[in-house]
């Protein structure tokens, strides 16, 4: 993206773990002694290594701003070029969101924390791919707010060709109701909810069929629910444009890119309003968030009223590929993530606040 806007990108290896068979080692004794986890990434010995070594690569290379795609990089950076991490969550956000950051120990959290206030002392701007992140930030480190800034990744798909809009929104089935659910984690991202969508639709009137990209799920699936395994990007650019809906209730998330490969393919999303779901699935726009305690019947009530009207479906799968158009690919992320790292370079008192 940064390529296509005219930046010389040099992309700088950050090598091997520091102390990774030692650490490793300290992180199994805790495990099995008293039942904690200790997050070895963030470790200041880890970092500080690893600062480091980033660092001699940086002055190496002669380049004129750094743009980090973790907080955690930069806490040590000792090179004077100005540095922005672009990330989709901040330490802090993640305690007991997800499973991995249950259970840490009481060291793991104080470093977690330390790192993260060192990183957001570092950088010239902390950009974050959801407004859920970037509100976290100020309630838990001290910052500048001007440093933060909010901007969503673009799509991994090119995206549908403008002219062929219309002609996969009419080319998918009219005897179902498809809909695909691409996830590695089956609970965390609501497999069972979604599963228990399809099934309420085929009790209740619409024929629907559930189409599952990924992990195979931990369940024994109904007759209207099919495993497509791992599938290549053009294959799964083909299920994306040929479902009326991506359905993702998922219990816990940052700002997964799947959202965004839907609006790219003109296919609306259903999903959770939880973690920073709710930047790149808007209701009304590109599909529709749910609360956390909705159940199945909840999401498939409002996908059997969206297939009873059709012109309201092709409608919001018109509007979905209109948010991928402005706001979530990589032109615009590219465009918006250059002027930052100009700016990062004038004096701090000069920069856009």
């Amino acid at each position: 993206a940064l390529e296509a806007q005219g930046c010389a990108v040099l992309r700088i290896d950050t090598g091997p773990e520091p102390f990774a068979f030692p650490m490793k080692a300290c992180q199994w004794i805790t495990q099995k002694t008293i039942g904690l986890r200790l997050a070895r990434d963030r470790e200041p010995l880890v970092l500080r290594r690893l600062g480091h070594r980033l660092s001699r690569r940086i002055q190496e290379a002669g380049v004129d701003v750094v743009l980090s795609p973790s907080s955690l990089l930069i806490t040590y950076l000792e090179c004077v070029e100005p540095a922005v991490f672009w990330t989709d969550a901040v330490f802090s956000g993640m305690l007991n969101f997800y499973d991995s950051f249950n259970n840490l120990t009481n060291r793991s959290i104080r470093n977690g924390n330390a790192m993260e206030q060192r990183a957001l002392d570092r950088c010239a701007y902390a950009v974050y791919t959801s407004d859920w992140a970037a509100t976290q930030v100020p309630k838990s480190y001290r910052v500048d707010q001007s440093k933060l800034r909010v901007l969503p990744y673009g799509a991994s798909f090119l995206g549908l060709q403008e002219d062929r809009v219309e002609d996969v929104i009419r080319g998918r089935p009219t005897d179902r109701c498809v809909l695909l659910f691409s996830a590695m984690e089956w609970h965390r991202k609501g497999g069972d909810i979604a599963l228990d969508a399809v099934r309420w639709l085929n009790e209740n009137g619409q024929p629907a069929e559930l189409r599952i990209t990924g992990k195979h799920p931990p369940v024994t699936l109904p007759d209207f629910a099919n495993y497509l395994g791992f599938i290549n990007r053009e294959q799964l650019e083909r299920e994306f444009a040929a479902a009326h809906f991506l359905i993702l209730p998922t219990r816990a998330d940052c700002a997964p890119n799947v959202f965004t490969d839907a609006s790219a393919s003109a296919t609306p999303s259903l999903a959770t309003d939880v973690g920073g779901v709710s930047t790149l699935v808007k209701t009304g726009r590109n599909g529709r968030t749910f609360s956390l305690e909705a159940e199945g019947r909840v999401y498939g009530e409002f996908v059997k009223l969206m297939m009873a009207d059709k012109t309201a479906y092709a409608e919001l799968a018109r509007r979905s590929f209109q948010e991928f158009r402005t706001r979530l690919n990589w032109t615009v992320a590219g465009r918006e993530i250059r002027s930052l790292l100009f700016q990062s370079c004038l004096p701090s008192a000069n920069r856009p606040r």
